[in-house]
């Protein structure tokens, strides 16, 4: 209780939002990749054999090279093509697509090879 004022205190200070998760439900994820497959492997296969305990909503690319993955493991898998002149655009369809459709509380990046923008 204490901790909980204590948060809340700090946070309507700074007018933030905030939520606590003290582990009573999985972790809605989502995976952000680029081309390079390594990484999703190992995190699908960990996944799949219940060492990560989350729920694995969402896998976001800036190319379709990994879709046949995420198609072999039946997770979503959503492109966004990143240039110059649609990153702006393209990040928030991915922050909308995250929060509103999918409920994601964590990003993994394995490996996405696009700085994100504030």
């Amino acid at each position: 209780v204490t901790l909980d004022r204590g948060i809340k205190e700090v946070c309507d200070r700074f007018k933030m939002t905030y939520q606590l998760n003290w582990g009573d439900r999985k972790k809605n994820v989502c995976i952000m990749v680029s081309k390079y497959d390594h990484c999703l492997w190992e995190l699908l296969l960990r996944h799949r054999e219940g060492e990560l305990d989350c729920n694995l909503k969402l896998i976001i690319s800036n190319h379709p090279d990994l879709k046949p993955i995420a198609d072999s493991f039946n997770i979503p898998f959503e492109v966004f093509k990143i240039t110059k002149d649609t990153r702006a655009e393209q990040e928030s369809k991915e922050l909308e697509l995250m929060q509103k459709t999918y409920d994601i509380d964590l990003v993994i990046m394995a490996p996405y090879m696009q700085i994100i923008s504030d």
